[in-house]
Parts: C-alpha cells; sequence; structure tokens
C-alpha cells in the first residue's frame, strides 16, 4: 500500500513546473510522447506526517505554468533520500573499486559513490575524483547520492542504520541501506522544451532526464543530478549537494558553497562555475565550433578541465585560490 496524489494539467504542450518541497526526490523527464504534463507525489507510507503531506500537497494551474508545494513534514533535519536503489554493503579485503586498490576495506556502494571506512577515510568516488581523509569521528556527511551518512564515537550509519561500530561490520554483507521510510518521491512527465523551476531549503533531491528550454534550481543539502538532460539555459545553486549537468548548449551559471560541480558535455555558449571548497570539472567535447566563454573560480577546491585545447574559440578561464587546476587535451 502507498500514498499517492496525481494531477494532470489540462492544457497540452510544453510548460514551466514550479516544485517547492523540503525534503524528498524529486525526478523531471521529458518525452515526446508526452502530451499533457503529469506530477505524482507518493509515499511508501500510508499514515503520519508524510503521507498527509502527500495528501496535502498542492497543484495551481495559472497561465503557462504548474504549481507545486509539498507541505513541510515537521521534520527539518530529515536525510535526503538517495536517488540510486541499490546501495549494498561490500566487505572488501583486497581490491579495486572505482579504480582504486583498497585492503581491508569496508564500502557503501551506490552509482558512482563509495563510503570507506578503513583507517576513518571517508571517499568519495566521483569524475571528479575527490578524497577527503582523516579523522571523520564524531563527524556527519549529507551526500544526497547516498543518503545521510554518519559517523558518531566510533560507528558509522546511513540512514539511520549502523554498518560498523569499533571497526567491526555489524550487518552482513548485501545489506541494503536505501532511503528511510518517510520518503516523499516526486514523479514529472513533461513534454519536450518545457522549463523546470525547483526550490529547496532542505535535503531535497532533483533528478532530471530528457530535454528541457530552462532550469532554475535553489537547493540547500540536496543535489542536481542531470547527466542525462539536454538544457538550453541553467542557473542552480546549492550549499552543500553537488551540481551534475549532462549537456548544456546556450548558458549555465553554477554554484555550490562544499559541493562539486560537474559538467559532462559544455556545448558552447556560456558557462560560469563557482565553488568555496568544492570541486569543478568541465568537459568540452570537439564538435564544439561556435564561440563560448567558459569561466571557472573556486577558493580552495581543484579544477579539471578536458577537450579545451582543442577547442581555440573558447574562452576559458579557470582560477583556484589554493586548489590545483588541471587542463587536459
Amino acid at each position: 500500500m502507498t500514498t499517492e496524489n496525481t494531477h494532470t494539467v489540462q492544457a497540452p504542450g510544453p510548460i514551466r513546473v514550479e516544485v517547492e518541497v523540503l525534503n524528498g526526490m524529486v525526478t523531471v523527464a521529458t518525452s515526446p510522447d508526452v502530451s499533457r504534463p503529469t506530477v505524482t507525489v507518493h509515499t511508501a507510507d500510508t499514515q503520519g506526517a508524510t503521507a498527509d503531506a502527500v495528501t496535502g500537497t498542492s497543484f495551481l494551474e495559472y497561465g503557462n505554468t504548474l504549481k507545486v508545494k509539498i507541505p513541510n513534514t515537521g521534520d527539518s533535519e530529515a536525510p535526503a533520500a538517495s536517488p540510486h536503489t541499490g546501495m549494498t554493503v561490500h566487505n572488501v579485503f583486497s581490491g579495486h573499486v572505482g579504480g582504486d586498490f583498497y585492503q581491508g576495506a569496508t564500502f557503501v556502494q551506490a552509482g558512482r559513490t563509495n563510503v570507506q571506512t578503513r583507517n576513518a577515510v571517508f571517499s568519495r568516488k566521483g569524475t571528479s575524483g575527490v578524497r577527503t581523509s582523516g579523522s571523520v569521528r564524531d563527524a556527519v556527511f549529507s551526500q544526497s547520492g547516498l543518503g545521510n551518512v554518519q559517523m558518531d564515537n566510533g560507528t558509522l550509519s546511513i540512514n539511520g542504520i549502523a554498518i560498523v561500530r569499533d571497526g567491526v561490520v555489524v550487518v552482513p554483507e548485501g545489506t541494503r541501506v536505501d532511503a528511510l521510510p518517510g520518503t516523499i518521491r516526486v514523479d514529472i512527465q513533461l513534454p519536450p522544451g518545457s522549463e523546470v523551476t525547483f526550490t529547496s531549503t532542505g535535503a531535497a533531491s532533483l533528478t532530471l532526464n530528457g530535454d528541457f528550454h530552462q532550469v532554475e534550481a535553489i537547493l540547500a543539502d540536496g543535489a542536481m543530478h542531470a547527466t542525462r538532460a539536454d538544457i538550453d539555459n541553467a542557473n542552480v545553486s546549492t550549499i552543500t549537494g553537488n551540481i551534475t549537468l549532462g549537456h548544456t548548449r546556450d548558458s549555465a551559471v553554477l554554484h555550490s558553497d562544499t559541493g562539486h560541480i560537474d559538467v559532462r558535455r559544455f556545448g558552447g555558449g556560456t558557462l560560469t562555475a563557482t565553488t568555496s571548497t568544492g570541486n569543478i570539472d568541465v568537459h568540452a567535447p570537439s564538435r564544439v565550433t561556435r564561440l563560448a566563454t567558459v569561466t571557472l573560480n573556486s577558493v580552495t577546491g581543484h579544477i579539471d578541465t578536458d577537450g579545451f585545447d582543442g577547442a581555440p574559440h573558447i574562452r576559458l578561464t579557470a582560477n583556484s585560490h589554493t586548489g590545483e587546476v588541471h587542463h587536459s587535451l
């Protein structure tokens, strides 16, 4: 049994959808097969605050815009739900994971994210190859790609499930650590060329798939995943969440305080990416032939670019105050 609330827009064709939610998972997809936009808000809970928030979701249509507002469940500290569905504990005593060699390690792995617990090392593997090492005792990591990761007095927990206590793995290999009960999920189906505005002051994550004319997103601890999206114009900012874009066509303005920014296919136009401590990765395929401007700035994060040396028509500026800057062919 689940709790579900569905709304179908009356008029067909591309629209602008505005979503406001504190915590949860929001997935927006476009398809030529979709004529009338549809929004489905659902949860596995059948009663309680989360179920009430689903049934209490408001849908307001005005002009060519649909506004979706999901009430606060009252738990502002709820961790972000993971957009991945195969998070599993792996006890690796010797081997390679994500291109690195580990010995005597325990991982919780989901997609591109690894957590290593041996010698109190936290390691997030992505295209940026970021690794934060050192003591993580009594520390909290909120990675929306994995969920809520917490180290407390020698115990590592993910989504409230204790994985390691005092150096000993306390769950069987293969244990699932998916999102906590009480997760709100929002699935939105739109015609290609639609626009998305997303606002979350909590830990909600946003996943985009398909073709979008414009995306505006303001996130706090949640991340934006758009590796399978083609976006004309993007304006995205986060506090701790990562920003991952697939194909940018015209303009993109991206900012994160501590999250990482990863642009997989810069398609031309203008790109501005700034971070405080997060890393920045940008790849420009050789087929970009029009004039373009790319400006990348970080205070302490590393900056990596790929493909710009073969594109003299792209004006690239990359600076980091204390981080490293690398340019690859």
